[in-house]
């Protein structure tokens, strides 16, 4: 007899607990392992490991490809923002290139030329008081990340003695 073949034994009763099954003999494994033991040693429900990778490395795909699309519409608005503002000076809509060229400064803080231009659009279109000093705060900001703007620096020793902050002036002399 091979050690993986069962050996049948009599049924000695009728009781549930005894007779598992309905049959009239009790298989007991004679060497090795039962079959239905296999579940009793894994707890819990099996992962596929082989379905969890593909969907861990479809994520990382999808999410570099949402990140590089992403990347690309911004850098096309800001040309379109770009362009439009220029359009809308060149057309003498001095409201709309200034809410474009803000939103453009927002996504490019660092374009300098910009923020120049903008400031001194500000500056010929300011009425008020309070406008004036909201393109001097502007003039100071674009001073300190370019230094080297005279023109800019001029501009902002003007509407400093304007408003007789004449310590600001010496300041930017």
């Amino acid at each position: 007899m091979r050690p993986s073949e069962a050996l049948p034994l009599p049924n000695y009763g009728s009781d549930s607990d005894l007779n598992p099954r309905s049959d009239d003999l009790l298989m007991i494994p004679v060497g090795g392992k039962d079959p239905n033991d296999d579940a009793l040693d894994e707890p819990g429900p099996r992962i596929d490991k082989r379905f969890l990778i593909i969907v861990l490395i479809s994520s990382i795909v999808l999410g570099m490809a949402f990140v590089l699309v992403h990347d690309w519409q911004v850098r096309g608005m800001q040309g379109t923002l770009l362009e439009r503002a220029r359009s809308a000076s060149l057309e003498g809509k001095h409201d709309e290139y200034i809410r474009y060229f803000i939103q453009y400064l927002r996504m490019v803080p660092s374009d300098t030329e910009a923020r120049v231009d903008l400031v001194l659009l500000m500056l010929s279109t300011a009425e008020s008081p309070r406008r004036k000093l909201s393109v001097l705060l502007l003039l100071e900001r674009v001073l300190r990340s370019d230094s080297d703007r005279t023109d800019v620096r001029r501009k902002a020793i003007e509407i400093s003695m304007e408003f007789g902050r004449y310590g600001d002036a010496m300041l930017h002399l």
